[in-house]
This record gives C-alpha cells, sequence and structure tokens, in this order.
C-alpha cells in the first residue's frame, strides 16, 4: 500500500505572506493613531497654557486686542513641537455665562470668559494608512474656555 506524501515545503511562507498585509496595517495605524494622540495632546495642552497665560496676564495686553492675540500665538509657538505651527490657526473671543460674544470693557471683560479654538494640520507617518483615508495630513481643533475675573 502506498503512504500519502505530505509535501509542506514553503507552508510557512505562504501563511507569512498572508499574515503580512494585515499585521503592516495593523502596526501602522497603531503608529499613526500614537502619533495623533500624542499630537493632540501637545496642542491641548500648549491651548492651556496660552488661555491661562492670557487670563493672568490681561492686564499687561488687554486694552490692544491684536497684541492679546499676538501674545497668544507666542505661547503657543513655545509649547508646540516642531511642524504644528506650519498650520496654526488662532482664535479668542469673549463670552459671557450664556456663551454670546462679548466686547471686553476696561481691564476685564465683566464677568466673561476667554474662548480659545486652536486649528492645525498634521502629517501622518505611515504611507499606508494615508493611503486607506486618502489624506496625508490630519486637520486637528481643540477648544479651551477658561473664567477671567478682576
Amino acid at each position: 500500500m502506498l503512504k500519502a506524501v505530505k509535501k509542506e515545503n514553503g507552508q510557512a511562507m505562504v501563511e507569512f505572506a498572508l499574515v503580512l498585509p494585515i499585521l503592516l496595517l495593523v502596526v501602522c495605524g497603531i503608529i499613526d493613531f500614537g502619533w495623533l494622540f500624542f499630537n493632540h495632546l501637545t496642542l491641548q495642552n500648549a491651548s492651556n497654557i496660552a488661555c491661562r497665560a492670557a487670563v493672568v496676564d490681561w492686564d499687561d495686553c488687554g486694552q490692544n486686542n491684536s497684541v492679546f492675540g499676538k501674545d497668544i500665538e507666542d505661547v503657543m509657538l513655545k509649547n508646540l513641537i516642531n511642524g504644528m505651527d506650519d498650520h496654526l490657526v488662532l482664535d479668542h473671543e469673549f463670552i459671557n455665562q450664556s456663551g454670546s460674544r462679548i466686547q471686553p470693557v476696561g481691564e476685564y471683560p465683566l464677568e466673561g470668559n476667554l474662548k480659545l479654538t486652536a486649528k492645525t494640520k498634521v502629517k501622518l507617518l505611515t504611507p499606508i494608512i494615508s493611503t486607506i483615508i486618502r489624506k496625508s495630513e490630519w486637520d486637528m481643533e481643540v477648544k479651551v474656555v477658561m473664567k477671567m475675573e478682576s
């Protein structure tokens, strides 16, 4: 009686070839997600620091709105990593307790809040994820609201 001969030459290579694309997708996804998460935390922290600096130092620059905006931008740029400042867009406004926009009067806005919005674009690190989502940059937006007290 003839025995069936099993040839398993190359089986591991075929299995590896089938698993490799999925493995690369997962690894690249983890890398890009971690990179985006890190950049989002950096933008959030820089926005918090800039908003706090603006609220605390209102007496020094509050009378001139353009100087005030420039001071916020300077603090943001000191706390961001390289590359995030290329597409940085900042917007600040003073709002009252109900959320309506107000104009600052005197040294402080009357019982208002400072709302800071920071937007930027972050480049993805891996070309695999960029190809799947069909864009190489990810838009990020962070909003910070802090109470201004006299």
